[in-house]
């Protein structure tokens, strides 16, 4: 959660606007996760909230591309590949700590924790 707010710093000082949307909705899913379980999640309950979040996106981009409306399917598979990149990052980090991250499909990036071990990460695209 803490990365999460440093990266929302960053975005923020790159005027990067769709990233620091993202990045405060994923802080907000994150913190209203918390609230509903009265204490601070694990790194694997953040994976999971982040993967309702992506699961959220990719149904939206279904939604907006049977409307016919392209601006905002390519603002959701935005939003989707900011997300996937924290995924990532969070991985990364969680491994390091001896913890498992997990697998998680974000329909653009396939993240595992065996494609982190191996120092690479493979993509659905």
């Amino acid at each position: 959660a803490d990365k999460l707010l440093e990266d929302v710093k960053m975005a923020m000082k790159a005027r990067d606007e769709l990233k620091v949307s993202t990045l405060r909705l994923a802080r907000s899913a994150v913190k209203n996760s918390e609230i509903e379980k009265g204490r601070s999640l694990t790194d694997e309950e953040i994976l999971e909230t982040l993967a309702r979040e992506a699961k959220r996106r990719r149904e939206a981009i279904e939604g907006y591309e049977k409307g016919g409306r392209q601006d905002l399917v390519d603002k959701e598979k935005g939003e989707l590949a900011i997300l996937s990149e924290v995924v990532l990052a969070l991985q990364v980090f969680v491994r390091a700590e001896g913890g498992n991250p997990g697998c998680f499909n974000f329909g653009i990036h396939h993240a595992c924790s065996s494609s982190v071990t191996n120092g690479s990460s493979s993509s659905g695209m």
